[in-house]
């Protein structure tokens, strides 16, 4: 009895414990540790030497430990070395968390993802690829029991993202998705025998998982984006468990967030501002930081939102904008018409549209997934239909991306071959420019604010042909006002000519988060002379990311057959803009 008693007394000694120890504190706990009966550590911890403070690993560092609650050991998977964590560790690859009684860990990744890990849970990094390069993004964890919730952030900057979590059972996780895994040991298992298959639906490649052994099962929990579990389909608000897919509990979702953060808005990061670059000149991205409502008593399938390390998600895909010059290369080289997107197209689908500014009914269209092989120009329509070609999958287009933010992505494309038609020879052979991203709610408002950043844009005249342009654009925003875009200015120009456009004192309105620009002084200059360009012009964008922290679109102008220009803008909103 009293042998029973001195056990039941270090269990509690352990199990009492509650917030994170001060350095001091971890001797004790770990004679506490030594002296007590084995099942008080997890079986994989149980006659390791776990040190008490951080130890350095040789391997790839990966992130950093941002919050810990209570205790949490981490072992290098590489050497078998153990150690409690505290925040700011780093984690390295193959690194392996364990969480004990009461305790939780919010870890951040270099790729701007994010998880939150509850108590008795075991987890670990098996593979992790962060190549900006070849823009390139990959984790997969293992994930052997307990609970953990995954921010999945939306960056722009990965052409290739793959996200996965292998469990018993397993789980994949899709970019811009926020879904919470359990894994539990039943008396008998209900889960299939039989392997378990899983992909995202970004068209990021199909994931094999293993089969599920008896005993265990996986129940995942999705609070945005969608996960596809053996071709079952889990969105928003809904919960899969034992290949039956249905809406999420409220209570049993709230639990969830409050079992791996504690109750508290543990996604608010503090981890500081990461590098968003993905080679693009003014990019910039936010890690480790974001809010949430983890814990409270509100709906979460309908209230809570992807954080990661951006804030709320922001809607849409790929929503954006194109402008390009056509030219004819046949008897002489001259400026046919200049196409500019009027309002935003999807770059997920196989068509988007740029219209003439004109205004005579002209158009191109074309293949908006540049993720693909081999995108296409399908149409090509001017004069009001006076010319009118279906090109099918003759004209491919080549693309080249200029720089990424963590909500945009913008690039140039040109055809790799001319269109002939009735014995003329059309060309997109010049710079034509793009810009797309994940645009802000349409029912977003209170936005009051300056934006300014960079514009890009080529120029054609008969004097000196295409000249590429580059330049900045600036306005100031105010969706209680009328204008609500206000002193809108752009201007760019050539380094080696004359070349230049620009538009002055432009104003405009929104409809949700887009809007176009009308008014103020639009001027192109070509061979040495500018020209105003009066009724031919068009200028269209969009907010972009949660609560408009960032704008892009395209513009076009021309004064006739000699003078024409087209590119994008995009940029930022001032640190003092405010969101009321």
């Amino acid at each position: 009895m009293k042998r029973h008693v001195q056990l039941t007394f270090l269990v509690m000694a352990v199990l009492l414990i509650g917030m994170k120890a001060p350095v001091s504190q971890v001797d004790a706990f770990q004679k506490i540790v030594e002296a007590a009966p084995p099942e008080v550590l997890p079986q994989e911890l149980q006659g390791i030497t776990i040190g008490n403070s951080h130890i350095a690993s040789d391997t790839d560092e990966l992130g950093v430990i941002q919050k810990v609650t209570g205790y949490v050991v981490v072992m290098h998977g590489s050497t078998g070395q153990a150690y409690f964590a505290a925040e700011g560790d780093a984690v390295y690859r193959q690194d392996k968390v364990f969480t004990l009684k009461d305790a939780r860990c919010r870890v951040w990744f270099s790729t701007n993802d994010l998880i939150t890990v509850g108590e008795n849970t075991h987890i670990s990094v098996d593979e992790y690829v962060d190549n900006r390069e070849i823009q390139e993004k990959k984790t997969v964890f293992n994930m052997l029991r307990g609970k953990a919730m995954f921010y999945v952030a939306r960056l722009f900057k990965y052409k290739t993202v793959t996200f996965a979590v292998h469990t018993p059972t397993a789980v994949a996780g899709v970019r811009g998705t926020k879904f919470g895994v359990e894994v539990r040991k039943t008396a008998e298992s209900t889960a299939s025998a039989g392997p378990v298959y899983l992909a995202d639906t970004s068209n990021t490649g199909f994931l094999y998982l293993a089969a599920a052994p008896a005993g265990w099962e996986t129940t995942v929990h999705v609070f945005d984006g969608e996960v596809v579990v053996n071709d079952q389909i889990v969105g928003p608000g809904q919960t899969w468990s034992e290949g039956t897919v249905g809406p999420m509990d409220p209570s049993v979702g709230d639990q969830f967030v409050n079992d791996t953060t504690g109750g508290t808005d543990d996604t608010t990061g503090d981890g500081g501002t990461q590098d968003g670059n993905g080679g693009g000149a003014g990019d910039s991205g936010t890690g480790g930081s974001g809010t949430g409502t983890g814990g409270d008593s509100t709906n979460v399938s309908q209230n809570l939102t992807t954080l990661g390390a951006e804030g709320q998600s922001p809607t849409g895909g790929k929503q954006g904008y194109f402008s390009a010059l056509l030219t004819y290369v046949s008897e002489g080289t001259g400026l046919k018409d200049v196409y500019v997107s009027a309002s935003r197209q999807d770059f997920d689908s196989g068509s988007v549209e740029a219209g003439s500014i004109d205004r005579s009914g002209g158009y191109l269209q074309g293949d908006g997934r540049f993720n693909l092989p081999t995108p296409y120009l399908t149409r090509m329509v001017t004069d009001g239909g006076e010319t009118d070609r279906e090109l099918g999958t003759d004209h491919p287009i080549s693309h080249t991306q200029m720089g990424t933010t963590s909500y945009m992505e913008w690039g140039y494309w040109t055809m790799t071959t001319a269109i002939t038609f009735d014995y003329t020879h059309y060309a997109i052979d010049n710079k034509a420019y793009y810009l797309f991203g994940q645009s802000t709610p349409d029912s977003i408002a209170g936005i009051t604010g300056t934006y300014s950043g960079e514009a890009w844009g080529t120029h054609w005249d008969s004097g000196y042909g295409s000249q590429e342009m580059t330049g900045t654009f600036s306005c100031s925003v105010d969706l209680g006002g009328s204008p609500q875009i206000n002193s809108f200015n752009l201007s760019v120009q050539s380094d080696v000519s004359p070349a230049a456009a620009s538009i002055s004192g432009g104003s405009g309105t929104f409809s949700g988060s887009a809007f176009e620009i009308t008014g103020g002084t639009w001027t192109t200059t070509g061979y040495g002379t500018p020209f105003a360009a009066t009724d031919k012009q068009q200028c269209s964008g969009s907010l972009y990311g949660p609560n408009g922290e960032q704008m892009g679109g395209a513009w076009g102008m021309s004064n006739g057959d000699d003078y024409g220009a087209a590119g994008i803008f995009r940029g930022e909103k001032s640190a003092s803009a405010l969101v009321n």
